[in-house]
């Protein structure tokens, strides 16, 4: 793992945390300590660098250096291509390095204003694009450069724009030019004022996007595929830092500028997901919570960032869930590779009330218990399937595809399935660890005591009765014996159990004991009540499942 850091550049082992080597990396100019990355007016907090296996690349003033990977020992330098020339933003493709040529230019000041590309091993220059304006974004794929020329008013200046669209110049344009020749393959005029640009080697698409919108393009002829107009809104953290970036990744493009949804990369259609709830297919959309100051990062299977703590996304899914305890970077700083997620500090410079300058790595057990809250909206059909976790920290997809949704909901945002609760009822939560139970040991661990009647509705409009499976989830959490905690339970009106007693039908504590009925009719909603004999009742989970 590659980090920069104030003064220094450091590689780390992923698997022990162990520095490998460290370069001072000093520029009493420009440089100042941060944690923001690149800015070519004069305002560093850090300097452009990119990895691959045999070497790294970094812009340090205003050179390319090229340092071994093995112990940071520099193997070259490439010089910019005249006196008073910075590089800026640099990109490797096969065995090719490709820069823009800060330069200055009269009253626009330095500005990118040559593209060059270069031999990576030698720095021979291959071949060169005079911008007609300036060319301050590049893309590239296996076989073709593509890059933006127009002139745009503090573009590099992302933190004073606070996520506006800046200026610029009314005419703009898109360029592709053949990687290896630069022969131009084709040139298009934009209206949208591109400020974020990324490429699908997959699916042979430029994605370009602004903080209002976003056009994807065929990347071999230009041609343009869909585009949507939708103004970023934000997760309400620093807009600068996502507000214009999507995200490709496989099939999809991922607006992580707010509402988090995703999109067909070649029709622009919305991702469906499976409503657990009701069964239906409903617009894939992730959601976060709390304050934030960096961008989402995507793998095959995680969308990281920060969402107050450290965060993550299921990609399958799309709930959400926090890693308590710490937070990750001012840019992001969870990095899902080689089997872990590794979480260096990238906190230099900023003061909050998390532990900072402290850097981790997880790897998955599948025992932990992982909370999390979604973005799904209320049921507008009747519920299919659905669990309710009285006393849990969160939400919880379950491997049979059950939603348990956390009663009373204090884990964040969730489907609003409308549930009361009557009676002086108490909730408990011990860790899953304790719990013996043949599965969903996690709904076992947390409960209601006291409760007298919980009400849950399946179909507001609903008209006739339907058939469900119901299946009530018990553990006695504390110390009791046999016949000290005795009560009937009741489903829609109808005695199912009486008398029931947790402690003597499983013989000890900490033990869960599921009991199934099947053909419970219900029309608009499910009552449960609880009735008791000896002591107060106890219910820890409920499950519904249509039976049509």
């Amino acid at each position: 793992m590659i980090l920069q850091g104030p003064g220094k550049l450091s590689a780390v082992d992923v698997y022990t945390g162990r520095i490998l080597w460290q370069v001072p990396l000093v520029d009493d100019e420009i440089y100042r300590a941060g944690r923001r990355g690149n800015d070519f007016e004069k305002v560093l907090a850090g300097f452009h660098f990119l990895a691959v296996h045999d070497g790294i690349y970094l812009v340090h003033k205003g050179r390319i250096l090229k340092i071994d990977p093995a112990n940071g020992k520099q193997l070259a330098v490439f010089a910019p291509p005249m006196a008073g020339d910075t590089w800026g933003r640099i990109r490797v493709q096969g065995d090719l390095l490709i820069g823009t040529v800060h330069r200055k230019q009269g009253k626009r000041g330095t500005v990118p204003a040559e593209l060059q590309v270069l031999d990576r091993q030698t720095g021979k220059l291959i071949w060169k694009h005079t911008a007609e304006m300036t060319i301050p974004l590049v893309a590239v794929s296996k076989n073709t450069l593509y890059c933006l020329d127009g002139i745009f008013e503090g573009l590099f200046k992302d933190w004073a724009r606070r996520g506006l669209v800046p200026k610029s110049d009314p005419v703009r344009y898109l360029k592709a030019f053949d990687l290896k020749t630069g022969k131009p393959k084709w040139k298009y005029t934009t209206d949208l004022v591109v400020t974020w640009m990324n490429y699908s080697t997959e699916n042979d698409v430029l994605m370009a996007s602004n903080k209002k919108g976003m056009v994807a393009y065929r990347g071999s002829n230009g041609e343009e595929l869909w585009r949507k107009y939708s103004e970023g809104k934000g997760f309400l953290g620093h807009p600068e830092s996502y507000w214009d970036r999507v995200i490709v990744s496989g099939n999809r493009v991922i607006d992580q500028r707010g509402p988090g949804k995703a999109y067909n990369i070649l029709t622009g259609e919305p991702i469906l997901r499976r409503d657990p709830i009701t069964g239906k297919d409903v617009p894939w959309e992730f959601t976060k919570s709390g304050h934030h100051c960096n961008y989402a990062i995507a793998s095959p299977h995680l969308v990281t960032f920060r969402a107050a703590s450290a965060g993550f996304t299921d990609v399958e899914s799309g709930n959400t869930a926090r890693l308590q305890g710490f937070r990750s970077g001012c840019r992001n700083s969870l990095i899902p590779a080689n089997g872990v997620l590794n979480a260096p500090n990238f906190a230099h410079g900023c003061v909050c009330g998390y532990s900072l300058f402290t850097s981790l790595a997880f790897t998955h057990v599948p025992r932990a218990e992982m909370w999390s809250y979604s973005a799904l909206k209320a049921p507008e059909t009747s519920v299919k399937r659905l669990g309710v976790n009285l006393g849990a920290p969160g939400d919880r997809m379950s491997p049979d595809g059950t939603l348990w949704l956390d009663y009373p909901s204090v884990g964040g945002a969730s489907p609003d399935v409308r549930i009361t609760a009557k009676g002086p009822s108490r909730t408990f939560r011990q860790h899953s660890s304790l719990v013996t139970a043949r599965d969903h040991d996690w709904v076992a661990s947390s409960g209601v005591t006291g409760l007298q009647t919980l009400t849950i509705r399946l179909d507001k409009n609903a008209k006739t009765p339907r058939a469900y499976t119901v299946r009530l989830h018990f553990c006695e959490p504390e110390n009791l014996k046999a016949g000290q905690r005795v009560f009937d339970v009741r489903l829609g009106g109808k005695s199912v159990l009486e008398e029931f007693d947790v402690v003597a039908t499983t013989g000890i504590r900490r033990k869960a004991i599921v009991r199934e009925f099947k053909k419970v009719s219900s029309t608009t909603e499910l009552t449960i009540d609880l009735v008791a004999r000896t002591g107060i009742p106890i219910l820890n989970g409920v499950e519904i499942v249509a039976e049509d």
